[in-house]
Parts: structure tokens; C-alpha cells; sequence
């Protein structure tokens, strides 16, 4: 893999660290399951797709260029510094062809300031049914208990009841 170790600044607010990598010599890996199938290939991955890790968070992925950076961090949920997706936005309209043609660093004036990084939500999933009417478990100790349908108010199980945990303790003021 040929990396690019790559600083992004937006003036003197934030100040982010990244490694770019593009496949190389993997190209040439064959899967020892599949044989005859390029690993890299076999799954989808061409020349384009770069692979962005943050070095604050030790996290990133593999991405391809050209799609819009906040739908690629939210599809990996990616944890990000404050500097990710301006510099993945930026590095988007940038000729990637030879990494190492990339400046080692990048000020980025127009990225907002953020006192720090974030998980990205991820795809949004489908809502999760409503229970039925008598599936529902006790706030306490998980024991499962019937509930009314669709109520939101916690639910306590006799034996939680019994023993007196039923009672929330009284914070100190």
C-alpha cells in the first residue's frame, strides 16, 4: 500500500491527522478461499477507492472519491476529529492518481471549529416495532414482565418489588 501521511488545519481552531493509502502490490493478493479471484477485486474494491484513517481517532475506511463525504462518514460511521470531512471534501477534488503528490499539509480557512470529534450516525435504520401488548421487562433487573400495549412508564417485577429496588435512591443535592 502507498500511504500519504496528510495535517489539515482550519487557521489555528483545529488541527487534523490523517494517513491516505492506496492499494498497491495487494492487487496482486489472490484469496486463499477463492482461488484464482483477486482478494481486492473479488470484493468490489477498484484502483479508485482510497483508504482514509484518522490518526487522532485510529478510525476511517475505504472510500471512492467523488460521492459526498457526510453520506460516506454516516454509511461507516466513521468516529471523526473535526477536520474529517472538510479534508475528505477537499481531498475528493483533489487527483489522487499519485498520493505522494499530495501536500503534507492543508489549511483549510472556511472549515468550521468544533471542541471535538463525533460518531457519525450511520444509515438510518428502520424503527423498531412497537411491542405487543404484555412483552415488555422490568427496569431493574431486565426480568421479562407484561406491560400495557404502547406505554412508556417503567415497569418493576414483583421481585424487584420484594426487595425493595423498586425505589429509585435519592440523589444527594
Amino acid at each position: 500500500m502507498k500511504t500519504k501521511i496528510l495535517e489539515v488545519t482550519n487557521g489555528p481552531m483545529n488541527w487534523g491527522k490523517f494517513m491516505i493509502g492506496r492499494f498497491d502490490g495487494e492487487w496482486s493478493r489472490e484469496s486463499m478461499v477463492a482461488k484464482g479471484e483477486s482478494l481486492l477485486s473479488a470484493r468490489g474494491w477498484t484502483p479508485a477507492h482510497i483508504l482514509v484513517l484518522d490518526l487522532q481517532t485510529g478510525e476511517g475506511a475505504v472510500f471512492r472519491p467523488g460521492g459526498l463525504p457526510s453520506y460516506d462518514l454516516n454509511k461507516h460511521r466513521v468516529w471523526v476529529c473535526p477536520m474529517f470531512e472538510p479534508m475528505l471534501t477537499w481531498l475528493y477534488k483533489q487527483d489522487l492518481t499519485d498520493i505522494a503528490k499530495l501536500p503534507d499539509l492543508v489549511d483549510l480557512k472556511d472549515a468550521p471549529f468544533a471542541w471535538s470529534g463525533s460518531r457519525r450516525p450511520g444509515p438510518r435504520q428502520p424503527a423498531a416495532p412497537e411491542k405487543a401488548e404484555g412483552e415488555g421487562s422490568c427496569w431493574r433487573c431486565a426480568a421479562p414482565i407484561w406491560i400495557p400495549k404502547g406505554s412508556k412508564d417503567k415497569f418493576t417485577c414483583m421481585e424487584c418489588v420484594v426487595k425493595g429496588e423498586s425505589i429509585r435512591p435519592i440523589q444527594d443535592a
